[in-house]
Protein backbone atom coordinates (compact mmCIF):
# COMPACT_ATOMS: atom_id res chain seq x y z
CA UNK A 1 0.00 0.00 0.00
CA UNK A 2 2.49 2.61 0.42
CA UNK A 3 4.43 1.59 -1.92
CA UNK A 4 1.17 2.01 -4.16
CA UNK A 5 1.08 -1.30 -4.59
CA UNK A 6 3.66 -2.14 -6.68
CA UNK A 7 4.59 -5.82 -8.19
CA UNK A 8 7.37 -7.75 -9.51
CA UNK A 9 8.08 -10.82 -11.58
CA UNK A 10 8.73 -12.47 -8.16
CA UNK A 11 5.40 -12.56 -6.89
CA UNK A 12 3.91 -10.90 -3.60
CA UNK A 13 7.12 -12.64 -0.73
CA UNK A 14 9.83 -10.98 -3.45
CA UNK A 15 7.84 -6.99 -3.47
CA UNK A 16 7.11 -7.70 0.17
CA UNK A 17 11.38 -7.81 1.12
CA UNK A 18 11.97 -5.73 -1.10
CA UNK A 19 9.92 -3.21 0.37
CA UNK A 20 11.17 -3.76 3.71
CA UNK A 21 14.46 -3.32 3.07
CA UNK A 22 14.75 -0.38 0.54
CA UNK A 23 14.07 3.52 1.58
CA UNK A 24 10.92 4.84 -0.59
CA UNK A 25 12.02 6.22 -3.28
CA UNK A 26 8.69 8.81 -3.30
CA UNK A 27 7.61 11.22 -0.46
CA UNK A 28 4.18 10.95 0.03
CA UNK A 29 1.32 11.94 2.97
CA UNK A 30 -0.46 9.05 4.38
CA UNK A 31 -4.31 10.05 5.42
CA UNK A 32 -6.42 7.34 7.71
CA UNK A 33 -9.48 7.38 9.42
CA UNK A 34 -9.25 6.56 13.56
CA UNK A 35 -10.37 3.04 12.69
CA UNK A 36 -7.43 2.34 10.02
CA UNK A 37 -5.11 4.26 12.69
CA UNK A 38 -5.52 1.59 15.10
CA UNK A 39 -5.41 -1.10 11.74
CA UNK A 40 -1.68 0.61 10.91
CA UNK A 41 -0.43 2.04 14.33
CA UNK A 42 0.85 -1.30 15.63
CA UNK A 43 1.77 -2.80 11.94
CA UNK A 44 4.45 0.54 11.47
CA UNK A 45 5.90 2.43 13.82
CA UNK A 46 7.01 5.96 12.99
CA UNK A 47 10.46 5.11 11.65
CA UNK A 48 9.43 2.75 9.48
CA UNK A 49 6.82 5.01 7.99
CA UNK A 50 9.45 7.65 7.58
CA UNK A 51 11.57 4.47 5.79
CA UNK A 52 8.70 4.34 3.34
CA UNK A 53 9.10 7.42 2.62
CA UNK A 54 5.34 8.72 4.55
CA UNK A 55 6.87 12.48 5.66
CA UNK A 56 3.26 13.65 7.13
CA UNK A 57 0.55 11.22 8.69
CA UNK A 58 -3.06 12.99 8.79
CA UNK A 59 -6.69 11.96 10.11
CA UNK A 60 -9.13 12.38 7.84
CA UNK A 61 -11.37 14.71 9.43
CA UNK A 62 -9.18 17.43 10.74
CA UNK A 63 -8.27 20.40 8.41
CA UNK A 64 -5.14 19.77 6.28
CA UNK A 65 -2.90 22.31 4.31
CA UNK A 66 -2.83 21.43 0.77
CA UNK A 67 0.76 19.77 -0.26
CA UNK A 68 0.30 19.99 -4.17
CA UNK A 69 3.19 18.51 -5.42
CA UNK A 70 2.87 15.39 -2.94
CA UNK A 71 1.07 12.19 -3.58
CA UNK A 72 -1.47 10.95 -0.98
CA UNK A 73 -2.20 7.77 0.23
CA UNK A 74 -5.72 7.52 1.68
CA UNK A 75 -6.59 4.38 3.88
CA UNK A 76 -10.07 4.48 5.02
CA UNK A 77 -13.19 2.56 5.92
CA UNK A 78 -15.45 3.57 2.87
CA UNK A 79 -18.24 5.16 5.05
CA UNK A 80 -20.72 8.16 3.14
CA UNK A 81 -18.64 10.48 5.36
CA UNK A 82 -15.06 9.17 4.62
CA UNK A 83 -15.88 9.02 0.57
CA UNK A 84 -17.57 12.32 0.52
CA UNK A 85 -14.40 13.96 2.43
CA UNK A 86 -12.00 12.14 -0.26
CA UNK A 87 -13.76 14.10 -2.82
CA UNK A 88 -13.56 17.54 -1.28
CA UNK A 89 -10.10 17.06 -1.08
CA UNK A 90 -9.96 16.46 -4.80
CA UNK A 91 -11.88 19.36 -4.98
CA UNK A 92 -9.61 21.19 -3.37
CA UNK A 93 -6.50 20.11 -5.20
CA UNK A 94 -4.67 19.04 -2.05
CA UNK A 95 -2.72 16.80 -3.29
CA UNK A 96 -0.92 15.64 -6.49
CA UNK A 97 -2.81 12.69 -7.25
CA UNK A 98 -4.99 10.32 -4.43
CA UNK A 99 -4.32 6.49 -4.09
CA UNK A 100 -7.81 4.79 -2.20
CA UNK A 101 -7.34 2.02 -0.36
CA UNK A 102 -10.13 0.78 1.96
CA UNK A 103 -10.12 -1.62 5.11
CA UNK A 104 -13.16 -3.27 3.60
CA UNK A 105 -14.57 -3.61 -0.26
CA UNK A 106 -16.79 -0.84 -1.26
CA UNK A 107 -20.40 -1.67 -2.05
CA UNK A 108 -21.71 -1.02 -5.49
CA UNK A 109 -23.70 2.04 -3.77
CA UNK A 110 -20.81 3.50 -2.37
CA UNK A 111 -18.53 3.00 -5.87
CA UNK A 112 -21.20 4.52 -7.82
CA UNK A 113 -21.09 7.73 -5.95
CA UNK A 114 -17.50 7.44 -5.55
CA UNK A 115 -17.16 7.57 -9.51
CA UNK A 116 -20.18 10.14 -9.84
CA UNK A 117 -19.14 12.71 -7.36
CA UNK A 118 -15.62 12.40 -8.80
CA UNK A 119 -16.61 13.40 -11.93
CA UNK A 120 -18.74 16.14 -11.23
CA UNK A 121 -15.93 17.42 -8.62
CA UNK A 122 -13.74 17.70 -12.39
CA UNK A 123 -11.03 15.28 -10.67
CA UNK A 124 -11.33 11.85 -11.99
CA UNK A 125 -7.52 12.15 -13.08
CA UNK A 126 -6.21 12.97 -9.55
CA UNK A 127 -7.55 9.61 -8.24
CA UNK A 128 -6.00 5.76 -8.08
CA UNK A 129 -7.89 2.91 -6.92
CA UNK A 130 -4.79 0.80 -5.78
CA UNK A 131 -6.19 -1.50 -3.69
CA UNK A 132 -9.48 -2.17 -1.95
CA UNK A 133 -9.99 -4.75 0.95
CA UNK A 134 -7.60 -5.52 3.60
CA UNK A 135 -7.33 -9.11 3.44
CA UNK A 136 -4.77 -9.84 5.60
CA UNK A 137 -1.47 -8.19 7.92
CA UNK A 138 0.84 -10.63 6.73
CA UNK A 139 1.70 -12.02 3.08
CA UNK A 140 2.30 -15.26 3.73
CA UNK A 141 -1.39 -16.74 4.38
CA UNK A 142 -2.56 -18.70 3.27
CA UNK A 143 -2.35 -22.42 1.12
CA UNK A 144 -4.47 -24.79 1.23
CA UNK A 145 -8.14 -24.53 3.77
CA UNK A 146 -9.31 -27.01 5.67
CA UNK A 147 -12.29 -27.28 7.27
CA UNK A 148 -14.91 -29.41 9.26
CA UNK A 149 -17.25 -31.11 7.54
CA UNK A 150 -20.61 -29.29 8.81
CA UNK A 151 -23.21 -27.27 7.55
CA UNK A 152 -22.42 -23.59 7.44
CA UNK A 153 -18.37 -24.73 7.70
CA UNK A 154 -17.82 -26.26 3.94
CA UNK A 155 -19.99 -23.33 2.08
CA UNK A 156 -17.59 -20.59 3.83
CA UNK A 157 -14.49 -22.30 2.69
CA UNK A 158 -15.57 -22.63 -0.71
CA UNK A 159 -15.72 -18.99 -1.11
CA UNK A 160 -12.28 -17.85 0.02
CA UNK A 161 -10.21 -16.63 -3.05
CA UNK A 162 -8.35 -18.89 -4.57
CA UNK A 163 -6.28 -16.91 -6.98
CA UNK A 164 -3.59 -15.95 -3.59
CA UNK A 165 -3.43 -19.25 -2.78
CA UNK A 166 -1.27 -20.78 -5.85
CA UNK A 167 1.29 -17.80 -5.40
CA UNK A 168 3.86 -19.88 -2.98
CA UNK A 169 5.48 -23.16 -3.09
CA UNK A 170 5.55 -23.94 0.49
CA UNK A 171 1.82 -22.89 1.52
CA UNK A 172 -0.01 -22.61 4.75
CA UNK A 173 -3.08 -23.97 5.85
CA UNK A 174 -6.20 -22.35 7.04
CA UNK A 175 -8.31 -24.76 9.31
CA UNK A 176 -11.77 -23.87 10.02
CA UNK A 177 -13.62 -24.77 12.56
CA UNK A 178 -16.95 -24.57 14.48
CA UNK A 179 -16.82 -22.45 17.33
CA UNK A 180 -18.39 -24.95 19.70
CA UNK A 181 -15.02 -27.35 18.44
CA UNK A 182 -13.44 -26.66 21.42
CA UNK A 183 -15.01 -23.57 23.23
CA UNK A 184 -14.36 -24.38 26.77
CA UNK A 185 -10.35 -23.78 25.72
CA UNK A 186 -11.20 -20.06 24.81
CA UNK A 187 -12.31 -19.44 28.32
CA UNK A 188 -9.52 -21.33 30.02
CA UNK A 189 -7.26 -19.53 32.44
CA UNK A 190 -4.09 -19.35 30.40
CA UNK A 191 -0.28 -19.83 31.22
CA UNK A 192 1.59 -18.43 28.36
CA UNK A 193 3.36 -15.08 29.13
CA UNK A 194 1.47 -13.58 26.05
CA UNK A 195 -1.69 -14.87 27.28
CA UNK A 196 -1.52 -14.14 30.55
CA UNK A 197 -0.16 -10.70 30.05
CA UNK A 198 -3.50 -10.30 28.07
CA UNK A 199 -5.92 -11.39 30.19
CA UNK A 200 -4.55 -9.86 33.57
CA UNK A 201 -3.49 -6.78 32.20
CA UNK A 202 -5.05 -6.74 28.30
CA UNK A 203 -2.86 -5.94 25.68
CA UNK A 204 -4.49 -3.51 23.02
CA UNK A 205 -3.38 -3.08 19.72
CA UNK A 206 -0.24 -4.12 20.92
CA UNK A 207 0.16 -1.81 23.86
CA UNK A 208 0.26 -2.74 27.60
CA UNK A 209 -0.17 -0.34 30.14
CA UNK A 210 1.85 -0.97 33.46
CA UNK A 211 2.24 0.51 36.71
CA UNK A 212 5.56 0.89 37.82
CA UNK A 213 7.12 2.01 41.07
CA UNK A 214 9.78 4.09 40.25
CA UNK A 215 13.06 4.04 42.04
CA UNK A 216 14.32 6.56 44.47
CA UNK A 217 16.98 8.06 42.04
CA UNK A 218 14.73 8.25 39.00
CA UNK A 219 12.48 10.83 41.31
CA UNK A 220 15.87 12.56 42.53
CA UNK A 221 16.24 10.85 45.26
CA UNK A 222 12.81 10.82 47.01
CA UNK A 223 11.13 7.97 47.86
CA UNK A 224 9.45 6.03 44.73
CA UNK A 225 6.32 6.46 43.52
CA UNK A 226 3.70 4.11 41.42
CA UNK A 227 3.73 5.81 37.84
CA UNK A 228 1.41 4.14 34.78
CA UNK A 229 3.55 3.68 31.48
CA UNK A 230 2.75 1.84 28.76
CA UNK A 231 4.68 -0.38 27.04
CA UNK A 232 5.15 -1.95 22.85
CA UNK A 233 5.08 -5.88 22.74
CA UNK A 234 5.96 -6.20 19.01
CA UNK A 235 7.04 -9.78 18.07
CA UNK A 236 8.78 -7.57 14.95
CA UNK A 237 11.31 -5.43 17.02
CA UNK A 238 11.55 -7.61 20.20
CA UNK A 239 13.50 -10.10 19.74
CA UNK A 240 12.49 -11.45 23.68
CA UNK A 241 9.13 -11.32 22.91
CA UNK A 242 9.43 -13.21 19.64
CA UNK A 243 11.22 -15.90 21.00
CA UNK A 244 9.15 -15.71 24.47
CA UNK A 245 5.78 -15.00 23.73
CA UNK A 246 4.27 -18.68 23.97
CA UNK A 247 6.40 -19.66 26.84
CA UNK A 248 4.96 -20.60 29.72
CA UNK A 249 4.97 -17.77 32.30
CA UNK A 250 7.66 -18.94 34.77
CA UNK A 251 9.98 -20.18 31.88
CA UNK A 252 9.85 -16.60 30.21
CA UNK A 253 11.25 -15.06 33.87
CA UNK A 254 13.63 -17.86 33.77
CA UNK A 255 15.05 -16.67 30.54
CA UNK A 256 14.39 -12.74 31.41
CA UNK A 257 16.40 -13.08 34.49
CA UNK A 258 19.28 -15.47 32.31
CA UNK A 259 19.84 -12.77 29.36
CA UNK A 260 19.91 -10.29 32.26
CA UNK A 261 22.92 -11.96 33.95
CA UNK A 262 24.46 -12.06 30.55
CA UNK A 263 24.17 -8.10 29.57
CA UNK A 264 25.40 -7.64 32.95
CA UNK A 265 28.40 -9.64 32.83
CA UNK A 266 29.18 -8.00 29.28
CA UNK A 267 29.33 -4.39 30.82
CA UNK A 268 31.21 -5.45 33.43
CA UNK A 269 33.95 -6.86 30.93
CA UNK A 270 34.15 -3.36 29.02
CA UNK A 271 34.39 -1.90 32.11
CA UNK A 272 37.22 -3.27 33.12
CA UNK A 273 38.88 -3.27 29.40
CA UNK A 274 38.27 0.26 29.38
CA UNK A 275 40.21 1.14 32.92
CA UNK A 276 42.86 -1.49 31.98
CA UNK A 277 46.31 -0.27 31.48
CA UNK A 278 47.79 -3.25 29.15
CA UNK A 279 44.33 -2.41 26.50
CA UNK A 280 45.41 1.04 26.17
CA UNK A 281 49.22 -0.12 25.44
CA UNK A 282 48.16 -3.01 23.53
CA UNK A 283 46.53 -0.45 21.09
CA UNK A 284 42.77 1.40 21.27
CA UNK A 285 41.13 -1.26 18.62
CA UNK A 286 39.86 -3.95 21.02
CA UNK A 287 38.67 -1.14 23.56
CA UNK A 288 36.85 0.62 20.18
CA UNK A 289 35.63 -2.85 19.12
CA UNK A 290 34.29 -3.23 22.79
CA UNK A 291 32.73 0.65 23.24
CA UNK A 292 30.78 -0.27 19.98
CA UNK A 293 28.92 -2.78 21.50
CA UNK A 294 27.51 -0.35 24.00
CA UNK A 295 24.31 0.88 22.17
CA UNK A 296 23.04 -2.44 21.62
CA UNK A 297 24.12 -3.50 24.69
CA UNK A 298 21.88 -0.72 26.14
CA UNK A 299 18.97 -1.01 23.96
CA UNK A 300 18.83 -4.68 24.89
CA UNK A 301 18.48 -3.99 28.76
CA UNK A 302 16.10 -1.68 28.38
CA UNK A 303 13.88 -4.37 26.67
CA UNK A 304 14.78 -6.99 29.25
CA UNK A 305 13.99 -3.88 31.94
CA UNK A 306 10.78 -3.36 30.13
CA UNK A 307 9.92 -7.07 30.42
CA UNK A 308 10.85 -7.57 34.23
CA UNK A 309 8.09 -4.50 34.91
CA UNK A 310 5.77 -6.41 32.97
CA UNK A 311 6.35 -9.61 34.69
CA UNK A 312 6.23 -8.11 38.32
CA UNK A 313 2.46 -6.32 37.17
CA UNK A 314 1.61 -9.61 35.76
CA UNK A 315 2.59 -11.35 38.75
CA UNK A 316 0.76 -9.46 41.04
CA UNK A 317 -2.78 -9.27 39.41
CA UNK A 318 -2.09 -13.29 39.04
CA UNK A 319 -2.03 -13.40 42.91
CA UNK A 320 -4.56 -10.99 43.57
CA UNK A 321 -7.19 -12.67 41.49
CA UNK A 322 -5.86 -16.15 42.63
CA UNK A 323 -5.39 -17.36 39.36
CA UNK A 324 -3.83 -20.29 39.93
CA UNK A 325 -6.78 -21.68 41.91
CA UNK A 326 -8.73 -20.99 39.08
CA UNK A 327 -6.56 -22.70 36.15
CA UNK A 328 -6.10 -25.98 38.19
CA UNK A 329 -9.56 -26.43 38.43
CA UNK A 330 -10.29 -25.61 34.89
CA UNK A 331 -7.30 -27.95 33.67
CA UNK A 332 -9.18 -30.75 35.51
CA UNK A 333 -12.00 -30.24 33.93
CA UNK A 334 -10.58 -29.65 30.34
CA UNK A 335 -8.43 -33.42 31.18
CA UNK A 336 -12.01 -35.17 32.48
CA UNK A 337 -9.99 -35.21 36.10
CA UNK A 338 -12.20 -35.60 39.28
CA UNK A 339 -13.12 -32.13 40.34
CA UNK A 340 -14.27 -31.84 43.99
CA UNK A 341 -17.59 -30.14 44.08
CA UNK A 342 -16.60 -27.92 46.91
CA UNK A 343 -14.01 -26.47 45.34
CA UNK A 344 -15.60 -25.49 42.59
CA UNK A 345 -18.80 -23.99 45.12
CA UNK A 346 -15.70 -22.32 47.40
CA UNK A 347 -14.47 -20.37 44.14
CA UNK A 348 -17.79 -19.13 42.84
CA UNK A 349 -19.22 -18.03 46.22
CA UNK A 350 -16.08 -16.15 47.71
CA UNK A 351 -16.09 -12.56 47.04
CA UNK A 352 -12.41 -12.45 47.33
CA UNK A 353 -10.70 -14.67 45.08
CA UNK A 354 -11.29 -13.71 41.22
CA UNK A 355 -13.22 -11.80 39.32
CA UNK A 356 -17.02 -11.98 38.46
CA UNK A 357 -15.55 -12.97 34.75
CA UNK A 358 -12.98 -15.68 36.31
CA UNK A 359 -15.65 -17.17 38.04
CA UNK A 360 -18.09 -17.38 35.15
CA UNK A 361 -15.42 -18.79 33.11
CA UNK A 362 -14.95 -21.32 35.63
CA UNK A 363 -19.10 -22.23 35.41
CA UNK A 364 -18.82 -22.34 32.20
CA UNK A 365 -15.74 -24.98 31.72
CA UNK A 366 -17.66 -26.78 34.02
CA UNK A 367 -20.79 -26.95 32.11
CA UNK A 368 -18.45 -27.76 29.20
CA UNK A 369 -16.84 -30.12 30.33
CA UNK A 370 -18.10 -32.53 33.38
CA UNK A 371 -21.32 -33.45 32.06
CA UNK A 372 -22.97 -32.14 35.26
CA UNK A 373 -26.70 -32.85 36.28
CA UNK A 374 -28.79 -29.89 35.81
CA UNK A 375 -29.10 -29.68 39.77
CA UNK A 376 -25.62 -29.77 40.17
CA UNK A 377 -25.43 -27.12 37.85
CA UNK A 378 -27.94 -25.56 39.25
CA UNK A 379 -26.50 -25.08 42.43
CA UNK A 380 -23.24 -23.81 41.02
CA UNK A 381 -25.12 -20.92 39.31
CA UNK A 382 -27.24 -20.02 42.65
CA UNK A 383 -23.64 -19.84 44.49
CA UNK A 384 -22.26 -17.51 40.99
CA UNK A 385 -25.42 -15.37 41.50
CA UNK A 386 -25.03 -14.77 45.18
CA UNK A 387 -22.07 -13.94 44.93
CA UNK A 388 -22.75 -11.36 42.05
CA UNK A 389 -25.49 -9.82 44.10
CA UNK A 390 -22.71 -9.49 47.17
CA UNK A 391 -20.65 -7.28 44.45
CA UNK A 392 -23.46 -5.22 43.49
CA UNK A 393 -23.37 -6.31 39.74
CA UNK A 394 -26.19 -9.04 39.75
CA UNK A 395 -26.42 -9.00 36.18
CA UNK A 396 -23.24 -9.57 35.32
CA UNK A 397 -22.03 -12.02 32.47
CA UNK A 398 -25.88 -13.56 33.37
CA UNK A 399 -26.64 -12.91 29.33
CA UNK A 400 -23.40 -14.58 28.04
CA UNK A 401 -24.74 -17.53 30.40
CA UNK A 402 -28.23 -18.21 29.55
CA UNK A 403 -27.23 -18.20 25.92
CA UNK A 404 -24.53 -21.02 26.81
CA UNK A 405 -26.85 -23.24 28.45
CA UNK A 406 -29.73 -22.76 25.88
CA UNK A 407 -27.53 -24.08 23.44
CA UNK A 408 -26.85 -27.58 24.13
CA UNK A 409 -24.80 -27.87 21.16
CA UNK A 410 -22.14 -26.11 23.12
CA UNK A 411 -21.48 -29.03 25.54
CA UNK A 412 -18.83 -31.20 24.75
CA UNK A 413 -18.59 -34.97 26.20
CA UNK A 414 -16.31 -34.48 29.44
CA UNK A 415 -14.02 -38.13 27.21
CA UNK A 416 -13.16 -35.96 24.36
CA UNK A 417 -10.46 -34.70 27.05
CA UNK A 418 -9.32 -38.09 27.47
CA UNK A 419 -6.65 -37.55 24.92
CA UNK A 420 -4.59 -34.79 26.80
CA UNK A 421 -3.81 -37.67 29.23
CA UNK A 422 -1.65 -39.26 26.79
CA UNK A 423 0.08 -35.71 25.68
CA UNK A 424 1.64 -34.94 28.63
CA UNK A 425 1.36 -36.23 32.38
CA UNK A 426 -1.18 -35.09 34.37
CA UNK A 427 -1.29 -31.73 36.03
CA UNK A 428 -0.59 -30.67 39.91
CA UNK A 429 -3.02 -31.82 42.27
CA UNK A 430 -4.25 -30.81 45.74
CA UNK A 431 -5.51 -27.42 46.50
CA UNK A 432 -3.53 -23.91 46.36
CA UNK A 433 -1.14 -22.43 48.99
CA UNK A 434 -2.25 -18.70 48.45
CA UNK A 435 -0.74 -17.52 51.53
CA UNK A 436 2.40 -19.05 50.20
CA UNK A 437 1.80 -17.41 46.76
CA UNK A 438 0.99 -13.94 47.93
CA UNK A 439 4.58 -14.10 49.95
CA UNK A 440 6.35 -14.32 46.34
CA UNK A 441 5.08 -11.56 45.31
CA UNK A 442 7.00 -9.86 47.26
CA UNK A 443 10.40 -11.63 46.50
CA UNK A 444 12.50 -11.84 43.24
CA UNK A 445 11.24 -13.07 40.24
CA UNK A 446 13.44 -15.60 40.01
CA UNK A 447 11.66 -17.55 43.14
CA UNK A 448 8.37 -16.89 41.98
CA UNK A 449 8.94 -18.61 38.60
CA UNK A 450 9.91 -21.56 40.52
CA UNK A 451 6.45 -21.52 42.74
CA UNK A 452 4.51 -20.78 39.71
CA UNK A 453 5.81 -24.00 38.07
CA UNK A 454 4.22 -25.54 41.23
CA UNK A 455 1.03 -23.81 40.63
CA UNK A 456 0.04 -23.93 36.71
CA UNK A 457 -0.53 -26.22 35.16
CA UNK A 458 1.38 -27.96 32.26
CA UNK A 459 1.21 -26.44 28.50
CA UNK A 460 -0.81 -29.18 27.66
CA UNK A 461 -1.78 -29.70 24.31
CA UNK A 462 -5.80 -29.10 24.06
CA UNK A 463 -8.36 -30.51 20.95
CA UNK A 464 -7.46 -27.75 18.99
CA UNK A 465 -3.63 -27.94 19.08
CA UNK A 466 -3.57 -31.63 18.11
CA UNK A 467 -6.06 -31.39 15.39
CA UNK A 468 -3.74 -28.85 13.84
CA UNK A 469 -0.86 -31.42 14.35
CA UNK A 470 -2.31 -33.79 12.59
CA UNK A 471 -4.02 -31.60 9.73
CA UNK A 472 -0.17 -30.50 9.13
CA UNK A 473 1.63 -33.57 9.57
CA UNK A 474 -1.12 -35.78 7.64
CA UNK A 475 -0.75 -38.37 10.60
CA UNK A 476 -3.63 -40.75 10.87
CA UNK A 477 -5.98 -39.30 14.13
CA UNK A 478 -9.41 -39.68 14.88
CA UNK A 479 -9.83 -35.66 15.47
CA UNK A 480 -9.48 -35.28 12.29
CA UNK A 481 -10.67 -37.90 10.09
CA UNK A 482 -13.99 -35.75 9.25
CA UNK A 483 -11.99 -32.40 7.69
CA UNK A 484 -12.67 -31.84 4.49
CA UNK A 485 -9.18 -30.43 2.41
CA UNK A 486 -9.75 -27.79 -0.13
CA UNK A 487 -6.96 -27.58 -2.39
CA UNK A 488 -7.14 -25.11 -5.16
CA UNK A 489 -4.23 -26.56 -7.35
CA UNK A 490 -5.89 -29.78 -7.15
CA UNK A 491 -9.66 -28.18 -7.86
CA UNK A 492 -11.26 -29.96 -5.13
CA UNK A 493 -13.33 -26.02 -4.19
Amino acid sequence: MLDFNSESAGGFADVAQDSADRWGDQWKVLVYDRSCRDIISPILKLHELRKKGVTLHMLLDTERDAIPDVPAIYFVEPTHANLERIVSDCAKELYSSVHLNFAYPLSRESLEYLARASVEAGCTSMVRGDGCGLMERRGDTCGVAVCADRQGVRPLAKVLPTDFLLLFVQRPVLIIMDRNEDIASSLYHPSTYQALVDDILTIQMNRVKVTVRTSSEEDGGADGRSVERTYDLDVTSDKFFETHAGSLFPDAIDANEEEMKQVTRKEEQIRAQTGNSDTLMNGTKDLVAAVDTLPALVEKKKMLEVHTNIFHAAFEGVTKRHIPSFSMLEQKLIDGSHVDKAEVLQLLSSTEMGTLADKMRLLMIYFLSSGASGAEMAEFENAYQQCATASEQPEAYIQAWKFLRKHSAFQRRASVAAGLQSETGAGPDGGVNMSKFKGLAQGFLAQAAASFKNFLPENKKLHVTRVTDALCEMKPNTEDESFLYLDPKVNLF
